[in-house]
């Protein structure tokens, strides 16, 4: 069982897309990304984010990253300013990736916000899905190690013409996993969800990066992936 993890509230505007740099969009990279959360408890040893935070964490230190989540609750209102501010971007440029510093599909941010009434990343979908009604088309790319998206699966599937979802692995082998990844979730939960996913047509991106391995990894990962899920 992981650490008690914190979880805080922070309300009030905030910079809701983060725009990067021409170097670490191309070739991979996304033109903008988002995070609804601040933090996670998932442990992964091999995680940047505290880095990418270090001026938050400069008094607390790496750990903080990894023992508290904060929650942007108003996020979904400075996106909608976001999108309209942007609308006039070229079509290729309109692409961001969720979740790239913290998961947001941890079990104890969604306590919180059930616990309030409130459904975060509801209102964010909801806020994109009205731009592209309108005109303003921006591509989701939803990144996460965790079963619990399942929750937005029906929200998701209506959208899945401008959703991707990217489910991560840094290992086909469970127990490595549970040295880098001290607290995710099951390798054969997130092959649960991503079978889950697909019989909805909601398109699904293996991730595996960083991965633990070679080519004779890669290739057992690809055996797991196309295996039924009742057979692993």
């Amino acid at each position: 069982m992981p650490p008690l993890h914190k979880t805080s509230i922070r309300s009030g505007a905030v910079n809701a897309l983060n725009a990067q740099t021409p170097s670490s969009i191309y070739p991979y990279g996304f033109p903008f990304t988002l995070n609804p959360t601040m933090g996670c408890s998932f442990g992964c040893k091999f995680c940047y984010s505290p880095l990418t935070y270090r001026k938050n964490f400069a008094k607390s230190g790496r750990d903080h990253f990894f023992n508290e989540s904060t929650i942007k609750i108003d996020l979904a209102e400075s996106l909608n300013k976001d999108l309209e501010r942007l609308k006039s971007l070229p079509q290729h440029l309109k692409r961001v990736q969720i979740n790239e510093t913290s998961d947001y599909y941890l079990s104890e941010v969604l306590t919180e916000l059930d616990n309030q009434n409130r459904d975060l990343m509801m209102k964010i979908l909801e806020v994109f899905q009205n731009h592209w009604i309108n005109g303003n088309k921006w591509m989701l790319h939803i990144l996460t190690k965790s079963h619990l998206i399942e929750r937005h699966i029906n929200k998701l599937k209506v959208m899945r013409d401008m959703i991707q979802v990217e489910m991560s692995f840094s290992t086909p082998y469970e127990s490595q996993l549970r040295d880098l990844e001290l607290f995710t979730p099951t390798i054969k939960k997130r092959l649960e969800t991503i079978e889950k996913l697909s019989k909805e047509d909601i398109f699904v991106r293996v991730m595996a990066m960083p991965f633990y391995g070679g080519v004779t990894e890669l290739d057992e990962l690809k055996e797991l992936l196309l295996m039924p899920v009742h057979k692993h």
